[in-house]
């Protein structure tokens, strides 16, 4: 079984990855981080998309 890193331990590899990767750490990018590692089975790009949208209606589809 895979074991689900917490939020914090996510977040920091996402933020090691995107200054690795010279990308901006957007509040829309840490949404949908929470979003996904929040679900409790698989989600789809629409289910997930719905989820983000309820704490940033401004997250767009392209950003998911």
């Amino acid at each position: 079984m895979v074991k689900i890193p917490s939020f914090e331990q996510a977040h920091a590899r996402l933020v090691a990855h995107a200054r690795a990767n010279g990308l901006k750490l957007t509040r829309q990018r840490e949404d949908i981080l929470r979003a996904f590692l929040v679900a409790d089975k698989h989600v789809g790009v629409e289910e997930l998309l719905r989820r983000v949208r309820r704490r940033n209606p401004r997250v767009g589809h392209a950003t998911v």
